[in-house]
This record gives C-alpha cells, sequence and structure tokens, in this order.
C-alpha cells in the first residue's frame, strides 16, 4: 500500500505541475458565462480522468488476483509509457513549435473561446486531460493495489493531487471576480513563456521514475 501512495503521489504531482490544463481552465475563466463554462470543464475533466484510469485499471488486473503475468505486464507497460514520455521530452526540447503558443492547448479548442458554450467546455476538460499521467497511474494501481479498495484511494489520492492548481485558479478567481483578471492575465502569459521547458522537464523527470519504478518492480516481484 505504501508503495501504491507513493506512486499515486508522485504522479498526481507530475499531472499538477504539466501546464496545459491550467491554461486552458484561464482560457475558459475568461469566456462569457464563465461560470457555467467552467463548471462543465470542471465536469469534463473530471470525467475523463475517472473513465481513463477506470480503462487503465481493468485493463491491469482489475482488482483481481495479482500474478506474476499480470506485475510483467503491467511493469512492461509501466516502462513503455516512461518511453513514450522521454520520447515526448525530446521532442518538446528540440521543437520550438512542438507545444505551440497556447501551454500545449490545440488552436483549434482556442479559437472556439469566443463562442464557447458548456458543452464544448465539459469536451475541452476531456481534451487537456494529461493522459499519460493518469494511464500510468492506472496500471500500477492495478498492480499494487489491495482490490477495489485500493484502486478508490488511489483514483482519490491522485485525482486530488492532479486537480490542485486548476481548482486554485477557479475558487480564486470565483472569489475575488474583480481582481483576478489582473493574476489570470499574468499567470497565462508566465505559462506561456514557461510551459515548452515545463512539459519537457516533467515528461523526462516522469519517464526516469517510471522506468526505474517498473524495472525494479519487474526485478524484485
Amino acid at each position: 500500500m505504501t508503495h501504491l501512495l507513493a506512486n499515486m503521489v508522485v504522479l498526481g504531482l507530475f499531472t499538477a505541475i504539466h501546464p496545459t490544463q491550467t491554461f486552458a481552465v484561464i482560457l475558459v475563466l475568461g469566456t462569457k458565462g464563465a461560470r457555467a463554462n467552467v463548471a462543465a470543464f470542471l465536469i469534463g475533466w473530471i470525467t475523463s480522468l475517472v473513465a481513463v484510469f477506470g480503462l487503465g485499471y481493468v485493463a491491469g488486473g482489475a482488482g483481481g488476483a495479482v500474478t506474476a503475468l499480470t506485475v510483467d505486464l503491467t511493469s512492461a507497460f509501466e516502462v513503455g509509457i516512461g518511453v513514450a514520455l522521454a520520447i515526448a521530452a525530446v521532442i518538446t526540447a528540440v521543437r520550438r513549435d512542438a507545444v505551440g503558443p497556447h501551454a500545449g492547448v490545440p488552436s483549434s479548442v482556442v479559437r472556439r473561446m469566443d463562442d464557447l458554450h458548456p458543452r464544448s467546455a465539459a469536451a475541452i476538460g476531456v481534451v487537456v486531460q494529461p493522459w499519460a499521467f493518469t494511464l500510468a497511474a492506472a496500471v500500477t494501481a492495478a498492480r499494487d493495489s489491495a482490490g477495489w479498495t485500493g484502486a478508490a484511494l488511489a483514483l482519490v489520492t491522485f485525482g486530488a493531487l492532479a486537480a490542485v492548481p486548476v481548482v486554485f485558479v477557479v475558487v480564486d478567481t470565483l472569489r475575488d471576480p474583480a481582481s483576478a483578471n489582473a493574476r489570470l492575465h499574468h499567470l497565462a502569459d508566465r505559462l506561456k513563456r514557461t510551459s515548452r521547458w515545463t512539459i519537457a522537464a516533467v515528461s523526462a523527470v516522469a519517464s526516469i521514475y517510471l522506468i526505474i519504478d517498473g524495472v525494479r518492480t519487474f526485478a524484485g516481484r
């Protein structure tokens, strides 16, 4: 259980640091009907997190008996995600246009902000979910958890940490909307300037962590 929670904390922090979802919610907060749109965004984001985690958990064994084969398969999948993140980190660092001008939010999504409605906002919440980290959390939870109770604890721990920056931005804006615009613009500008290297660094560190954890678990079973 300690290993499970440690993985959820680390992966949740990686997800929280990833700037794309934070930048996306800032854009949504600047739209007409921001309250309804941000509520839909959060519903989409949470739904995406739960769905991807659930699919990854089922694929990783769904709380059944942990066998040598399931340990091997989930550890191999964990290493595979780590390798994919390493490749993504290199591409992001080498290519100046890898992230784009909007902290990783697709330009097609940004263009929809002028006429955003809740259904589209919910879809954006789904799109900007860092699925690689969520999937990694799910498969490691399937390998390390003690049944469905452990899985639920893993999901809550991971999700709570992953949501911190998004929830903080939303609560801060709704609490003091009069002065929030200046803070949001400042934060958005900072995310634009630093997002490429932040994404590259998070992807690189996460890849190292996942590869080491997967190999160590495989070798130590």
